[in-house]
């Protein structure tokens, strides 16, 4: 099976040998290029980071293992909590 685009498998739906109703797609590929991710950093964290740096995410695969997410740290905004919320794309 091919995809008709560059991607990661974000939902399986089906397992080999098992009957579908055809309604369902079987597999979901997302384009991840365009993520925007949302963190939440401790005081700590946050002495390390400045808008414009380059940040990498790991993300959890289906199969368990690690997807490197690498982007650029657009804003962080200060929280009267002793964290801050910050945004890669």
């Amino acid at each position: 099976m091919t995809a008709s685009i560059d991607g990661v498998v974000t939902s399986l739906n089906a397992e080999e040998g098992e009957e579908t109703d055809g309604i369902e797609p079987l597999v979901v590929v997302s384009d991840l290029s365009d993520t925007v991710v949302t963190a939440e950093l401790t005081t700590d964290e946050v002495q390390s980071v400045e808008p414009g740096q380059t940040v990498t995410m790991n993300m959890y695969t289906m199969d368990g293992s690690e997807l490197p997410l690498t982007g650029g740290l657009t804003r962080f905004r200060r929280s009267q909590v002793r964290t801050r919320a910050v945004r890669a794309v």
